[in-house]
C-alpha cells in the first residue's frame, strides 16, 4: 500500500517527503482511497494554491463531513 500510496500522491504533483509520508499515512488512517472523496481530489487538484503549500491547505480547508465521507470510501 505504500507505494501505490507514493504513486497516488504524486499524481497530484506531491514531492516534499512530509506531503507523501502524510499522503500514505492518511490512507492507512482514513481510508486507502480517501483522495476520491469530492472535496479533498478537489483541494488536492487545486492550482489556485502553490504545490508547497497545497496538502498542508487541503488539510486545514476540508470539512470535517468530507472526512467522515472518505473514511466510508471502500476498496
Amino acid at each position: 500500500m505504500v507505494t501505490n500510496g507514493l504513486t497516488r500522491a504524486r499524481c497530484y504533483d506531491l514531492e516534499k517527503p512530509q506531503d507523501l509520508t502524510a499522503f500514505v499515512a492518511i490512507m492507512f488512517d482514513i481510508s486507502p482511497n480517501f483522495d476520491e472523496q469530492p472535496d479533498i481530489q478537489r483541494a488536492l487538484r487545486d492550482k489556485s494554491v502553490p504545490i508547497e503549500q497545497r496538502f498542508n491547505t487541503m488539510i486545514e480547508r476540508v470539512p470535517d463531513k468530507a472526512w467522515e465521507e472518505a473514511s466510508r470510501i471502500l476498496l
